[in-house]
């Protein structure tokens, strides 16, 4: 729909609305039936959660912020730490990021095998 023609009809609505709660005041006070105005103490539910409610929200937002800050900080700290500790492993100067003789690795891999049966042998018995 076009801003243009939604903003039109928008403000055509709300006029119609206010013009005819203005007729149906004007007509009740003309009639009569508009009850009279009574000298009376006006009790206000709302009080609690616009004052309290707001006081407890905004003191639990506040805390959530507080709580949010602090994760992203050790969070931060985290990663930096994960990301220092991968770049020395597995940087170029890493153990893990230089080359190796085929040796050395089939080497690594017959000592894993044995491990790996020795847990399951040990496992069985």
């Amino acid at each position: 729909m076009n801003y243009e023609v939604y903003t039109k009809t928008h403000v055509i609505t709300q006029s119609q609305l206010l013009f005819f709660s203005a007729l149906a005041f004007a007509t009740l006070m003309r009639t009569g039936l508009y009850p009279p105005e009574l000298r009376s103490v006006n009790l206000d539910a709302d009080w609690f959660y616009r004052r309290v409610g707001f006081r407890i929200w905004d003191g639990l937002a506040t805390a959530f912020v507080a709580l949010h800050r602090v994760g992203y900080a050790v969070t931060g700290r985290l990663a930096a730490t994960a990301l220092a500790l991968a770049q020395r492993h597995l940087g170029p100067q890493g153990l893990l990021g230089r080359s190796w003789l085929t040796a050395s690795m089939a080497l690594w891999v017959a000592v894993l095998l044995a491990a790996y049966l020795a847990v399951f042998y040990w496992r069985l018995g």
